[in-house]
């Protein structure tokens, strides 16, 4: 049963696939740095000491991190996803700026501008993120809703 899990077809992109890869392997090698780092001393992680063979692994994880994102570079995936996330923001900026035309139509000018401080604020949050990271912290959190 392991065997069809593990050859089964996943639908991706070259991008998302080498992108994920490149992610990948620097949880990796950042799990195996954790546990040296959980050596009880020197002797630990030198050659023969209980902890050498995570020595080992992490530096085997590392030339894999920057042998997948020597690749990425390579071949030009950060341009990709900055013409990608490009793309994104000229679709939502029309879409913003109807949606705040109609809130002009209906609210009072108050609510109004409260909804473009409170947008502003989110977009300002948005550019503040560090999008190199799997998971992104939420926006908004803890903020007053407009």
């Amino acid at each position: 049963m392991m065997g069809h899990a593990l050859g089964r077809e996943l639908k991706t992109t070259p991008m998302e696939a080498m992108l994920r890869s490149v992610r990948v392997a620097a949880g990796q090698a950042a799990w195996y740095d954790s546990k040296v780092s959980e050596a009880p001393d020197d002797d630990a992680v030198a050659p023969g000491g209980s902890h050498y063979h995570w020595v080992e692994a992490a530096k085997e994880a590392h030339r894999s991190s920057v042998s997948f994102s020597a690749i990425a570079l390579r071949s030009g995936l950060a341009k990709i996803l900055v013409e990608q996330v490009t793309a994104q923001a000229q679709v939502l900026a029309p879409l913003l700026q109807d949606l705040l035309a109609q809130l002009e139509e209906y609210a009072p000018p108050e609510v109004v501008a409260q909804a473009r401080v409170g947008l502003r604020q989110r977009l300002l949050e948005l550019d503040s993120l560090d999008w190199g990271t799997e998971q992104q912290p939420a926006i908004g959190a803890g903020s007053e809703e407009v």
